[in-house]
C-alpha cells in the first residue's frame, strides 16, 4: 500500500471550500492526466486518467464511490480500477483557522490487486505523492480564484464596475523589466545617432 497526505491552507471561508470539495467532478478535473468524468449518481462516478507509470503511459478508468460525506469538513471516497488491478481510498478534511482561512488535509492511499499487485504498487509509488500535491495545489488555486472573482464583482452603488486585471508573476515581471531596459537602451542609442547627425549638419553649415 502507498499512503500519502498533503496539508495546506486555503485563503477562503470553510463554506467556500466545501462548495468546491463537495462536487466530486472538481476532484476529477484536478487530477493529472484528466481526460473525462461521468457522474453515475450522487455518490458514484467514473474517471478516465492518462497516467505515466515509469516508462509507460496508461489510460486508466477509475470507478469512484463516495462512502462518507459530512458537511462542511469531511469526505471519504473509494476508487477501483475498471480494468487495472488497482484500488484505493481518499479523504478530504477541513478545519477553520480563521473566518477567512481554512486548513485542508488531502489523503490518498493506493494498493494493487491480484498477481500484479506488487508491480502496480512499485510503478505507482513515485506517482501517488506527486498526484496528491498537484490535486491539492489545483484545489487551493481554484477556491481562492473563485473567492477573488466574487470579491471583484462586488460593486459600490453609484460606482462604475471595475474589470479585474490579470496578475503578473515574478517571471513575467522580470521579462517586462528586461524589455523595458532593452527598449531604453535602444531609444538612447537612437537619440545619440540623431544628435550626431544634427551636429554634423551644423558643422557643414558653418564650413
Amino acid at each position: 500500500m502507498i499512503e500519502t497526505d498533503h496539508r495546506f491552507e486555503v485563503d477562503a471561508p470553510i463554506g467556500e471550500v466545501w462548495a468546491y470539495a463537495s462536487d466530486i467532478g472538481n476532484w476529477a478535473g484536478s487530477m493529472p492526466g484528466y481526460e473525462s468524468f461521468e457522474s453515475v449518481d450522487e455518490l458514484r462516478s467514473n474517471w478516465v486518467l492518462k497516467v505515466a507509470l515509469g516508462a509507460l503511459t496508461k489510460r486508466i478508468q477509475l470507478n469512484v464511490t463516495i462512502t462518507d460525506r459530512h458537511e462542511p469538513d469531511h469526505i471519504t471516497f473509494e476508487l477501483e480500477g475498471a480494468s487495472e488491478p488497482i484500488a484505493g481510498r481518499g479523504t478530504f478534511t477541513a478545519a477553520v483557522e480563521t473566518p477567512a482561512q481554512t486548513s485542508v488535509v488531502v489523503s490518498l492511499a493506493i494498493w494493487g490487486n491480484g498477481p500484479m499487485a506488487a508491480t502496480m504498487e512499485a510503478m505507482s509509488r513515485p506517482v501517488v505523492p506527486r498526484m496528491t500535491r498537484v490535486v491539492s495545489d489545483a484545489f487551493k488555486a481554484a477556491v481562492e480564484q473563485t473567492g477573488t472573482a466574487a470579491a471583484d464583482r462586488v460593486s459600490v452603488p453609484g460606482s462604475r464596475p471595475v474589470t479585474p486585471q490579470p496578475s503578473v508573476g515574478p517571471g513575467a515581471r522580470r521579462q517586462i523589466s528586461g524589455r523595458w531596459r532593452s527598449s531604453g537602451r535602444l531609444l538612447g542609442w537612437a537619440r545619440s545617432l540623431v544628435d550626431a547627425l544634427r551636429a554634423r549638419r551644423a558643422d557643414r553649415g558653418h564650413s
